[in-house]
């Protein structure tokens, strides 16, 4: 985004990785997001550097723009991050319920075309179960904590490398299932 055409504040950015990039940059240490407790929480700048690793992690198993990417987790913070690296990259995050059995998460795998999904240790099973009913075992599922079963631990995926550029046109909508 150049000077001369940034918006000034994130009421008059035109997308929302526009909106973003301008509050890690005029509020890079304010709270973003807490747990509902207020146990845990991240700051602007360390939401973008979680995001954009997280996204560099999906870049390298092959998401780009379009993709659909399923995010099975719990309203914390892991669901931001995994939220905001789909949109960082220009896929499409496909929330998926965590009640959902696995022929629900076989019907979102297919119909939404999932090409990857994060999720947690508490989900995996439902969510491996869905995908393979689905017949998408081979989809790179990366998982908040190490070593479950089948799927890549978050922290390996995103130590490749940092995301640096944040798409400025946003072309892509939720999908949403009930």
């Amino acid at each position: 985004m150049s000077a001369a055409s940034s918006p000034s504040s994130p009421a008059t950015a035109t997308t929302l990785a526009d909106a973003f990039a301008i509050t890690v940059a005029t509020q890079p240490d304010a709270v973003a997001v807490r747990t509902l407790d207020g146990a845990s929480a991240y700051s602007w700048r360390e939401l973008d550097r979680q995001a954009r690793r997280l996204a560099s992690g999906l870049a390298a198993l092959g998401i780009g723009p379009g993709d659909t990417v399923g995010v099975m987790l719990t309203n914390d913070l892991p669901f931001y991050v995994a939220d905001l690296a789909a949109v960082f990259l220009g896929a499409v995050p496909v929330p998926i319920y965590a009640t959902s059995s696995p022929e629900q998460i076989a019907h979102v795998a297919e119909d939404a075309g999932l090409r990857a999904a994060v999720t947690q240790a508490a989900f995996a099973a439902p969510l491996l179960a869905g995908l393979g009913r689905a017949g998408r075992c081979d989809l790179p599922v990366v998982c908040t904590a190490p070593a479950v079963t089948r799927t890549l631990p978050c922290a390996r995926v995103g130590a490749a490398r940092t995301l640096a550029q944040v798409p400025t046109r946003e072309t892509h909508l939720y999908a949403v299932y009930c």
